[in-house]
């Protein structure tokens, strides 16, 4: 069977409208029902990389979460919000972003997947992996909602590259260290890790997604649209397509067609709802020039201190 992947128009992050969206983007797959179950433990994995407001689009936006939130509630299932942000805690992360603020008005717990870590990480398809959080072990399943943006060491932060917010804090930062000559490498660490976790479903948030620069500094681009898959691969390569990127650039894609690893051959890929000549976002201002690939050992060093100092403040100043 070919990949599927799903294309819907969203104009804005107005709730009802994301929830219209969403709903019919899932229709496309099956519908919820067809990835969540009745009484199923679902991990929400957004994009929750700092705390900036949700108009700086650093994070996955509040009112995705919120309407995939309650279309896991029609189901039955019961969600939960985490991610381990390389500086701060999640909930930290979750006020700044306005994520925790829709979590308090649903009652769903956030977690942080930087507290314990999961066995040895033996090499996955011939690649490096880190250790990832055991806390994934706990759920029934994993929806990944990653925010659509261009990413200066790796080109862009799609699918993929989003489960790397399941390796614990700053051990991102240091296998950025450990692999800084080699941005192939890098981007083959990234595919095996996301093959460590599988998530259930991808469901990516490019209403409006950040072009020119990233994954911080970047400038609001009007995309418009939701797309979802199983496949995280594939969801890249439309995404790809929907840009005007080419796949050559993108290591990650480059890594998971060397692999063996996911659909990168768009004409293998089925997509559903909008068309994808009718998708293209136009004039997408994407990366000019990569950055290295690599964190220096100061870089590293000054992490790990204000990953100490957030968890050491005084409780008045954490977030409840």
């Amino acid at each position: 069977m070919p990949a599927i992947v799903a294309i819907e128009r969203c104009e804005s992050y107005r709730l009802e409208t994301v929830r219209e969206s969403l709903r019919t983007l899932m229709s496309h797959l099956g519908g919820i029902e067809a990835y969540v179950k009745q009484g199923n433990r679902v991990l929400l994995k957004p994009n929750m990389l700092s705390g900036d407001r949700p108009e700086r689009l650093v994070c996955t936006h509040p009112a995705l979460i919120e309407a995939v939130i309650l279309l896991c509630r029609e189901a039955g299932a019961e969600p939960v919000v985490g991610d381990s942000p390389a500086v701060g805690t999640a909930r930290r992360t979750a006020k700044g972003s306005g994520i925790l603020e829709v979590c308090r008005r649903h009652d769903v717990s956030i977690v942080d997947l930087g507290k314990s870590l999961r066995g040895k990480a033996e090499p996955l398809f011939g690649a490096n992996r880190p250790q990832i959080t055991n806390g994934l072990d706990q759920f029934d399943a994993i929806l990944n909602l990653p925010k659509v943006k261009v990413h200066q060491q790796i080109y862009l932060t799609l699918a993929v590259k989003n489960l790397y917010g399941c390796v614990p804090g700053r051990r991102k930062a240091l296998w950025h260290f450990l692999l800084r000559r080699s941005v192939d490498e890098f981007a083959r660490m990234i595919v095996a890790n996301m093959m460590a976790i599988r998530p259930t479903l991808s469901i990516t948030d490019g209403i409006i997604a950040m072009e020119r620069t990233g994954p911080r500094k970047g400038d609001p681009a009007s995309v418009g649209l939701l797309v979802a898959g199983t496949d995280c691969v594939a969801v890249d390569r439309v995404w790809m397509e929907l840009l005007g990127a080419k796949v050559e650039d993108y290591p990650i894609l480059r890594a998971a067609h060397e692999m063996g690893i996911g659909e990168t051959d768009l004409s293998a890929i089925e997509t559903r709802g909008v068309p994808l000549a009718e998708a293209r976002a136009k004039d997408f201002r994407l990366l000019e020039e990569m950055e290295p690939i690599g964190f220096s050992l100061p870089h590293i060093v000054r992490g790990i201190w204000k990953q100490l100092r957030g968890k050491m403040l005084p409780a008045r100043d954490k977030v409840e």
